[in-house]
């Protein structure tokens, strides 16, 4: 009542001297309420240390949130040394009462077998538990044991698909672009494009990069969605934006290409930085190209040209950069003046990695 100011002035000090009576006198929710209280410094300092020791009086009666919570202060160390195996006492007795959380968490320490006797097939009839009672993460990774086939009999797809599916459904970003590709691949499902293409617009929606850059690409192709080339380089700019090199370069390739974009040069170039920067050796050569062209730039820049030309051919070992770099060389473009001798050392390069044309050239010479 004090604590609420249910009935009477609220008075936090007053509420407290009575909690920690009753407290002393046994009281589990009111052992519980301080350690909380004290835990969370909310409304009191932050003490984790004298919390600690009313949560264990709270545990040790059986309060399974009490037992929890120990379990999760002795795996942090927050409050007390650090120590797994009590940890995993302390969770084992929730999990034991068919709490979901503690029993994923009993499960990954399992698994993992970090400073206790790992339990593959322990832990994966804990995780089934945990996912049959609602938690996201343990529905998340029996989909990967079934997807793996580790820890199981054999691969299982339609039930790495039935549990991702779960997962997905409550807002895992993880499991709705796994969804998604298994779908469109028609694994563990039939091929269901339109279906997929709905499970990569929710992880998009949540910003994942990946599944951005992939609805953007069904919106180019028309691939379980009408085409639409402006929704295209709306997700696929969005993905650009979190350094997606891919991205990057995919976008700034739509808008050098399209004629009806105003000023799309300049922001092509920008993007193609971007990705250069980040060293994707394609983008390098684009922006050796605008350069070289004078597109979204005032006037051309030869040096800059050559400088991404270079950096493609040389640290990426880029064989298009490196038979372009030749090109460049042989015509004298680009570059102060004609150097054959340089365009031939180039035009070998690209030809030892395979190039084609570089090769026919090469044996021109020969």
């Amino acid at each position: 009542m004090y604590f609420d100011g249910d009935g009477i002035k609220k008075d936090i000090d007053e509420a407290l001297i009575w909690l920690k009576k009753s407290a002393e006198q046994g009281v589990v929710n009111a052992q519980l309420f301080i350690g909380n209280l004290l835990y969370e410094g909310n409304v009191i300092k932050n003490n984790s240390k004298e919390a600690f020791k009313w949560f264990e009086k709270a545990a040790e009666k059986g309060n399974l949130d009490a037992q929890f919570t120990i379990g999760r202060m002795y795996l942090d160390g927050n409050g007390v040394k650090k120590d797994i195996e009590k940890a995993l006492k302390w969770f084992k007795q929730p999990a034991e009462q068919g709490d979901p959380n503690a029993q994923f968490i009993v499960g990954n320490l399992l698994q993992e077998g970090k400073s206790v006797k790992k339990d593959a097939k322990e832990a994966f009839k804990l995780f089934k538990k945990a996912a049959e009672n609602g938690n996201m993460g343990a529905q998340f990774t029996l989909g990967r044991i079934y997807l793996s086939g580790n820890e199981v009999k054999q691969q299982d797809i339609g039930q790495a698909l039935k549990w991702f599916k779960k997962s997905a459904e409550q807002g895992d970003v993880s499991s709705q672009l796994i969804v998604g590709n298994l779908l469109y691949e028609g694994k563990g499902a039939k091929k269901d494009t339109k279906e997929a293409f709905n499970w990569f617009k929710k992880a998009a929606e949540n910003d994942s990069t990946d599944a951005q850059f992939t609805i953007g690409r069904m919106y180019l192709d028309g691939d379980g969605v009408d085409k639409d080339f402006e929704a295209a380089l709306k997700w696929i700019k969005l993905s650009a934006k979190q350094d997606d090199t891919n991205a990057q370069l995919r976008a700034g390739k739509l808008l050098y290409e399209s004629k009806d974009m105003s000023n799309g040069n300049k922001e092509a170039l920008k993007l193609f930085k971007q990705a250069a920067k980040q060293n994707n050796a394609d983008a390098q050569i684009m922006v050796s190209k605008m350069y070289l062209n004078g597109d979204g730039v005032w006037r051309k820049n030869n040096k800059k040209s050559l400088k991404w030309m270079l950096r493609a051919a040389e640290q990426n070992n880029n064989t298009e950069a490196q038979f372009l770099l030749g090109k460049m060389y042989a015509k004298g473009n680009g570059v102060k003046q004609k150097n054959i001798e340089e365009a031939l050392k180039w035009f070998k390069k690209a030809a030892e990695q395979g190039h084609f044309e570089a090769g026919i050239i090469v044996d021109a010479f020969v």
